[in-house]
């Protein structure tokens, strides 16, 4: 791991451009197109990839506030993963 930044430096050094956000297989087909699950996957796919950024900026980060909102920030948005895997579980069941 290279050295403590704060999210400022990172984000103006663009350091977090050696993980971008790659397109999920079927992601040249219009949402239209698609089934729920299909659609599921994609969404789950990007953010799983933006909770991956979330960690590796949390690394980089120097201050404890910082850590700390870092920490939250991933917690959100795992646990709002969490409640949309459930709803489309629910629509499944529909």
């Amino acid at each position: 791991m290279g050295p403590s930044l704060s999210i400022d430096e990172i984000v103006a050094a663009r350091d977090y451009k050696q993980y971008p956000i790659k397109s999920h297989p079927d992601c040249d087909k219009a949402y239209a197109e698609l089934s729920a699950q299909e659609i599921m996957q994609r969404v789950e796919h990007d953010h799983a990839q933006i909770i991956a950024l979330y960690k590796y900026l949390r690394g980089h980060v120097e201050t404890p506030s910082a850590q700390d909102f870092m920490d939250q920030l991933i917690s959100l948005e795992e646990h709002q993963g969490m409640l949309m895997s459930q709803s489309a579980n629910r629509l499944d069941d529909l």
